[in-house]
């Protein structure tokens, strides 16, 4: 760009990049990050509202429930809050590396996805009920578990390895 000088006038150092907003990117191991790390955390306001008398039991499992068919729309593509890619999350790839991942083959995509988000809402509330027995969200350590456990997860949906991080 320095370097075209005289040669072109200088037009041809021009930004001609989008500067169109992008919706956040479901393909983005952050933007997925920050989804499964909030839910943690809100699954776990919710399992200290479920303690002290302030959600039944129902109200949490209708919650949970809600969360997962939430996770099962947003990355099957049908999101409009979220930039979806067609092969991965409309066409099968996230569906198949899912079956494989999670060895749950013979399924629909949408059984599939819905499998995945169930065990992920399991996993949440496991560490939510911990957290809440061992002190409360605010220590140090909560912080780290409820973050590990978002990227985790945030690696598996957007097909990270393990071996990566």
């Amino acid at each position: 760009m320095a370097g075209c000088g005289a040669k072109c006038g200088g037009g041809c150092c021009k930004d001609f990049s989008s500067k169109a907003e992008r919706l956040p990117n479901l393909l983005s191991v952050e933007v997925t990050g920050d989804i499964f790390t909030k839910a943690v955390r809100n699954m776990t306001l919710r399992a200290a509202q479920r303690q002290v008398g302030m959600m039944t039991e129902d109200e949490y499992e209708a919650a949970k429930s809600k969360l997962v068919r939430w996770l099962v729309n947003a990355f099957s593509g049908e999101n409009p809050h979220y930039e979806a890619d067609l092969e991965w999350h409309t066409h099968g790839g996230l569906t198949d590396y899912l079956a494989e991942t999670l060895n749950f083959h013979g399924h629909s995509p949408r059984q599939v996805l819905t499998h995945a988000a169930t065990l992920f809402a399991d996993d949440a509330d496991n560490l939510a009920v911990e957290i809440i027995q061992r002190g409360g969200p605010d220590t140090p350590q909560a912080r780290q578990a409820v973050s590990q456990l978002g990227g985790m997860w945030a690696q598996v949906f957007t097909g990270v390895p393990p071996e990566f991080t």
